[in-house]
């Protein structure tokens, strides 16, 4: 897996939607002020209308402080399962 720096991060999803910083700790696998931020939301913001809304925020913060590597090696086990329930599937039809 290719290593990304903090100059070639691009945020897509609820990075950019909640306005979760550009630049995250790739060392450390998280940012604690884009984690404060989802702890300790501005009132009236994206992230207290998400939390107000009923998006379970912990989940989220649990995924900031995992690794590049940690979360692509995650990614990778459930493409796996997904790929062994299809072939079960397929076997069962």
């Amino acid at each position: 897996m290719a290593h990304l720096s903090a100059d070639s991060y691009h945020p897509t999803g609820y990075e950019a939607a909640f306005g979760i910083p550009r630049r995250c700790d790739t060392r450390q696998g998280t940012s604690e002020v884009a984690i404060e931020r989802l702890r300790n939301p501005k009132p009236g913001g994206k992230i207290a209308a998400a939390r107000e809304y009923g998006i379970d925020l912990t989940l989220l913060m649990n995924r900031l402080r995992e690794t590049p590597e940690e979360r692509s090696r995650n990614l990778e086990s459930v493409m796996t399962d997904v790929v062994e329930l299809r072939k079960g599937l397929r076997k069962a039809s």
